[in-house]
């Protein structure tokens, strides 16, 4: 681990190095139990910074995008990846690159991570403007199978928590199931924290 986070501060401005780098951060971060280890290694800082040094790299984003979403599954990862500014880089990789499916996949993945079962972080990422990049994704790429599951997770996990925060895209009414115009307008129980592993290295 030190290796590779070494390789990253040492050659930031190699698209390359950092691009393989966050994909094999990603796979570490697939399994569970190297999850909390190679965050307190410093890895989250590692990816931001690698995503901030090349926004037009698509298949970078994707990477950091999935990295962050794996280092997120654990709860106490959770808190710490968003505020330091994980749920800022995977919007600003989903606005970049809104014609990437593996972006999209990638960030709204994370998103659903992000967003389980934390309250703190729903509204963050409806503050950010994740509702309508998540619904751009759906509508962008339909014939994708991953965007699509990943994009309705996060909606889902939106929905089920803060009915509040889906007023801020009313059209939201047309992708998931309408309420009925008679139930009390209030906010429902936190959904079951979900452990969603956002798989391995794209492989590009």
């Amino acid at each position: 681990m030190d290796a590779i986070l070494s390789a990253m501060c040492a050659h930031l401005d190699n698209a390359a190095v950092q691009k393989e780098a966050c994909g094999v951060l990603q796979n570490i971060a697939a399994h569970e139990d190297n999850q909390v280890s190679v965050a307190a290694f410093g890895a989250t800082r590692a990816i931001l910074d690698a995503m901030e040094a090349h926004p037009s790299d698509a298949v970078l984003q994707a990477e950091g995008c999935g990295a962050l979403g794996n280092l997120a599954a654990d709860e106490k990862n959770q808190v710490e990846v968003a505020h330091t500014g994980g749920v800022s880089a995977v919007v600003a990789a989903m606005r970049e690159h809104k014609d990437s499916a593996g972006v999209q996949e990638k960030a709204c993945g994370a998103l659903g991570n992000f967003t389980a079962g934390n309250a703190e972080n729903q509204l963050m990422v409806t503050r950010q403007g994740g509702i309508d990049l998540v619904l751009e994704a759906l509508a962008s790429h339909r014939k994708k199978p991953k965007v699509q599951k990943n994009a309705t997770m996060v909606l889902q996990i939106l929905a089920s928590n803060f009915v509040r925060c889906m007023k801020k895209a009313q059209w939201v009414c047309d992708i998931l199931p309408n309420r009925s115009s008679t139930e009390p307008d209030i906010d429902t129980p936190d959904a079951k924290r979900q452990r969603t592993s956002l798989g391995s290295s794209l492989g590009c």
